[in-house]
């Protein structure tokens, strides 16, 4: 993979809120390349913590307006 491509998408640690009631998350991590989101997610399992889950994300894909990049 290359460095371009990695910067197309990113990576957030969650966990669930309120086990009773699913798909609403908290969200403890945000805006991590790969490994780091799963070296953090070893980290927090190290803990005990095992209720964490990782998700990825592509930041700039309903982005609206112009690219910065090019102007």
């Amino acid at each position: 993979m290359t460095q371009k491509e990695e910067i197309k998408n990113r990576f957030r640690l969650v966990i669930l809120e309120n086990p009773k009631v699913p798909d609403v998350y908290l969200l403890l991590h945000d805006g991590m390349m790969r490994d780091v989101a799963y070296e953090m997610l070893a980290m927090y399992r190290d803990q005990g913590k095992n209720d964490i889950e990782i998700e990825e994300y592509f930041p700039d894909a309903h982005r609206l307006g112009r690219d910065s990049e090019l102007h």
